[in-house]
């Protein structure tokens, strides 16, 4: 069983227990006294999952209980976290390398009909017990749901939100007629957050935006942070099921050191020479950092991370993910790198990014501390609160003593003046 006095990120064993029961963590004595936060986080990917991770490390006083489902479960679970707990989510149904989107539609349906009723009794029943000071969520619908209903604040820190708060009139148009329907979707799926941090590698691009909004650059782990960029010359590819084919096709002649994660084990088979697999552990971010490019999908998450090292990027957008598409374009308007479709991709399109392209982006810093001061001002306010409850709570339970009083009933102070007119001084 996981110790719960291990770094929160630790690695666990493959055969221990990856998710102890919430009753052994509640009663772990070293958070006693800490500040509790839930945190929803979408599950979708590992963009989200990292980023959530990111914020947990900067706040050791606090206890933070990780609600999730996925593959961002199975990435807390692989790093032996003691507050997580598996939740129901929505997930894109993929077909022939793309997005299904009748089957993703009906699994939406499925999840706001069923499913996240599901989560939001449990979450609230364990926030009966738990009592959390204050709730996040990362593109996770149900948290926020619950916030409310307990009428608690709750802070939103996810990527999307740009599409709620920030100028798109630059996209393409296609583009642009998909950044409003999704800003409406968001808004849907994220009512009313009392703050909302904006978390993107192209916030520089982004106009300004309201007052309980902060908008940041990409929110980057630890260990990313801690780590100095080298080039020892080799390539990094980052894949996912729906491009990797067409990715590792392009790839297979052109001559350089190729380090691939991701692959599943069907690709690893087909292409078995010419490419060095690897499993995605830690060991992924050292090699980011130290390559001297990168191709891959086009999420937030990765090409933020790109940004920070000033690593050029070839972003391919999965087919019908068109945040990615938007991703990509920005991807060329701030010159970190090359945007192409799938279905575009060759070898002469690998040759030129890979020979010829050079990024001229600026490195931006990590945003993750932008967050981690707007939760703890969030905090501040809400243990304010709890004091002056707490006063309040003890003044009204204490016996009224009967005020001193001069001739005819007239209060009188404790200087001994006649005080009428005025408040009645209590001892």
């Amino acid at each position: 069983m996981i110790n719960s006095r291990q770094s929160q990120f630790e690695f666990a064993r493959r055969d221990e227990n990856p998710s102890p029961p919430a009753s052994r963590s509640i009663v772990a004595s070293e958070y006693r006294g800490r500040s509790r936060l839930f945190y929803g986080v979408a599950g979708e990917g590992l963009g989200h999952a990292s980023r959530a991770i990111a914020v947990i490390e900067q706040l050791p006083e606090c206890e933070v209980h990780v609600f999730t489902f996925g593959k961002a479960y199975e990435y807390f679970a692989a790093r032996g976290y003691p507050f997580l707990h598996r939740i129901n989510g929505m997930m894109f149904s993929y077909r022939r390398g793309r997005v299904n989107y009748p089957a993703t539609l009906w699994n939406a349906g499925r999840y706001w009909l069923a499913g996240m009723r599901r989560n939001i009794r449990e979450i609230a029943r364990l926030a009966g017990v738990l009592s959390p000071d204050l709730f996040l969520t990362d593109f996770e619908p149900s948290m926020i749901r619950v916030a409310h209903r307990l009428n608690k604040p709750v802070a939103s820190i996810d990527n999307q939100h740009k599409f709620v708060h920030c100028e798109s009139a630059a996209l393409p148009r296609f583009l642009r007629a998909y950044a409003w329907l999704t800003g409406l979707t968001v808004q849907r799926m994220i009512p009313r957050p009392s703050h909302t941090v904006i978390a993107t590698f192209h916030a520089d691009r982004l106009k300004g935006v309201r007052e309980n909004v902060t908008l940041t650059g990409g929110i980057l782990r630890r260990d990313v942070e801690r780590l100095i960029p080298s080039n020892e010359g080799f390539v990094l590819a980052y894949i996912r099921d729906s491009v990797g084919m067409r990715i590792l096709r392009a790839l297979a002649n052109c001559g350089r050191d190729v380090r691939v994660y991701g692959a599943s084990a069907e690709l690893r088979a087909k292409f078995s020479s010419g490419f060095d697999f690897r499993e995605l552990s830690p060991e992924f971010v050292r090699d980011l950092a130290a390559c001297d490019r990168v191709v891959s999908t086009a999420g937030n998450q990765l090409i933020g991370e790109c940004r920070y090292f000033g690593k050029p990027i070839l972003a391919i957008p999965e087919p019908g993910q068109y945040e990615q598409h938007v991703n990509a374009w920005f991807v060329e308007q701030i010159g970190l790198g090359v945007s192409c479709d799938a279905d575009a991709l060759s070898p002469q399109i690998m040759d030129g990014y890979l020979n010829s392209f050079s990024p001229r982006a600026e490195r931006i810093p990590n945003g993750v501390h932008d967050a981690v001061r707007v939760l703890r001002r969030l905090l501040s306010e809400v243990n304010h609160a709890g004091r002056q409850d707490a006063v309040s709570v003890r003044c009204a339970s204490r016996e009224p003593t009967r005020p001193n009083v001069g001739p005819a009933g007239v209060p009188v102070t404790d200087q001994g003046t006649i005080a009428a007119g005025e408040a009645v001084h209590h001892r």
